[in-house]
């Protein structure tokens, strides 16, 4: 059993847990950011992009585009 299942059984909040997306617009990326976002237990998803826009809508989602690092 992992902490977050101890914590719930206990009455507290269940921890939250965060991803981030790098490459969201690609082959792989896309895919995983769709599958992220439909996910219950993931609480916030961070996705980039250095060209392409990122097309997922989500009240979850925090998009970076344009990146260039």
């Amino acid at each position: 059993m992992d902490k977050s299942d101890d914590r719930h059984d206990r009455g507290q909040k269940p921890l939250k847990r965060q991803l981030i997306v790098t490459g969201a617009t690609g082959e792989l990326g896309s895919g995983i950011l769709r599958v992220a976002l439909s996910q219950h237990d993931i609480d916030l998803v961070i996705a980039t992009s250095r060209s392409r826009p990122i097309n997922e809508t989500s009240d979850k989602l925090v998009k970076l585009e344009n990146l260039d690092l």
